[in-house]
């Protein structure tokens, strides 16, 4: 049996639980972070590339192959870090697909299948280091200002607030969790919005549907029975509309569950 999202919304936050252990209704955590926004530089959306994200294009982009590379050598096959990544994303008809890419280095890499959105990307074998060793970067073959996140060094998966929801399902976000901390230690706040727009509509704006705020000490935490509905198709983007102090850092979670758009 498969549950509509609507119908899923009604259902009280146990019933949910059982529904997702029991019906394959799936759970995603989608993660953004940037260590670093200004007074001067905010708003700015939320990854670890920093400043306009911008690996939701215009519906009008046709999907491409992306391409791979690293900032070390050593992200490579029988290095000592990244040795192949996973990438996860989306068709040209918003349809899941993943692909496993082995690097090779500071040498480009590229994927056969095209990707018209990458929503996350992770190191799924490496070396000794167990992450990667550089910065790796991905982004349309072509179209190289689509660039759809960085793995830093020491780490083993992109950190962008961004998702797209796939053809076919609604996106429930029933929790959003921000953080903030300051470079020096110091106090400082800062103010998310999660928005929304439809990806595959040319003309699209993004659209609030939420907002939190955050200070040094005090995470900014948001739980939503029953859950904000966002359609097929769609772009969410988490934004960090301001911050009080300079060298601020921001991340936050959404917590969203996929649920397949069909009859009960």
């Amino acid at each position: 049996m498969t549950i509509n999202a609507q119908a899923f919304k009604l259902l009280t936050p146990t019933q949910q639980a059982a529904l997702v252990r029991s019906d394959g209704v799936r759970y995603v955590r989608v993660f953004g972070f940037n260590d670093d926004i200004d007074t001067t530089t905010d708003p700015e959306d939320l990854w670890n590339v920093g400043g306009t994200f911008t690996g939701h294009p215009a519906s009008t982009q046709a999907a491409e192959t992306v391409d791979l590379v690293s900032t070390s050598a050593s992200d490579a096959l029988f290095g000592t870090g990244a040795n192949t990544v996973a990438v996860e994303g989306l068709d040209s008809d918003f349809n899941e697909v993943t692909e496993n890419e082995v690097m090779n280095g500071i040498t480009t890499v590229t994927t056969t299948q095209e990707f018209l959105r990458v929503n996350k990307a992770t190191v799924v074998v490496a070396g000794t280091g167990q992450t990667a060793a550089g910065r790796i970067t991905l982004n349309h073959t072509t179209t190289t200002a689509n660039v759809f996140g960085d793995i830093e060094a020491g780490t083993a998966v992109t950190m962008n607030a961004a998702y797209t929801v796939p053809a076919g399902y609604t996106a429930l976000i029933i929790g959003i969790h921000a953080r903030v901390a300051h470079a020096a230690g110091s106090l400082t706040a800062a103010i998310f919005s999660v928005k929304a727009k439809d990806g595959s509509y040319a003309s699209a704006a993004y659209e609030e549907v939420a907002k939190v705020a955050g200070a040094t000490g005090t995470d900014g935490i948001v739980q939503l029975q029953g859950g904000i509905a966002i359609n097929e198709k769609h772009d969410i983007l988490v934004t960090v509309d301001e911050v009080s102090a300079d060298n601020t850092h921001v991340s936050a979670d959404l917590e969203i569950l996929l649920v397949k758009n069909a009859a009960i």
